[in-house]
């Protein structure tokens, strides 16, 4: 591989680009899990054989591909909600600052939100996610929350406890996650069972696009 950087690198930079991205971008999310508290594994079920071979030749194209695969690709975490901070946190550490600005797409757990003096709040640990992702990634435009079963049944309780509607809940999150200020989209995707419709319908009233 090493042998053919000269020739790669003899190119205009947006031929480069476009020949690393085909290499680099595939249509799945790359799975982010940890088989051990500080080290992380990537599971990527559509990426072909030795994919990440140009990130290891000379030191531009490293960087050059660096930039393409986290600006290309939806990263997902798969840790528990309550462990994600922690991964996402080793992840950035792990990447460095100039990835971490490329990061194009994330996809998290749904917050949890909890009622403290009768009010409801967004879980300390979700808005640590959003505030590493306001610090650290630049250039995310899209943010995609991943609501299971646990997730989806914390969201109803905290409406069914109080006086809030969907809409207050759910503005509550959007005013929290806007402060990204690179974002322009929030998914809102909906594993195992159909989203209540009136959470669903205020979602996409705030500009979410809810997915299956």
């Amino acid at each position: 591989m090493s042998d053919d950087a000269p020739s790669l690198l003899s190119l205009p930079l947006h031929v480069r680009e476009a020949i690393l991205t085909y290499v680099l971008a595939v249509a799945q999310p790359l799975y982010l899990f940890r088989d051990h508290p500080s080290r992380i594994e990537v599971f990527a079920p559509a990426k072909p054989r030795q994919w990440t071979a140009l990130l290891y030749t000379n030191r531009q194209l490293s960087r050059e591909s660096s930039a393409v695969l986290y600006a290309s690709n939806a990263f997902a975490l798969l840790d528990q909600a309550e462990e994600q901070t922690s991964l996402l946190r080793l992840f950035l550490d792990r990447i460095g600052p100039t990835n971490s600005a490329a990061l194009n797409w994330l996809c998290l757990d749904f917050p949890l939100f909890q009622r403290q003096a009768g009010k409801f709040e967004i879980h300390h640990d979700s808005l640590q996610r959003v505030e590493l992702i306001r610090q650290h990634c630049d250039g995310l435009t899209t943010l995609e929350f991943g609501l299971n079963a646990v997730s989806k049944r914390n969201l109803e309780d905290t409406l069914t406890s109080g006086s809030e509607n969907a809409h207050d809940v759910l503005a509550e999150l959007d005013n929290a996650v806007r402060t990204i200020s690179s974002l322009g989209t929030i998914v809102a995707r909906v594993h195992g069972g159909a989203l209540h419709p009136d959470i669903a319908r205020a979602a996409q009233k705030l500009g979410w696009v809810v997915s299956k």
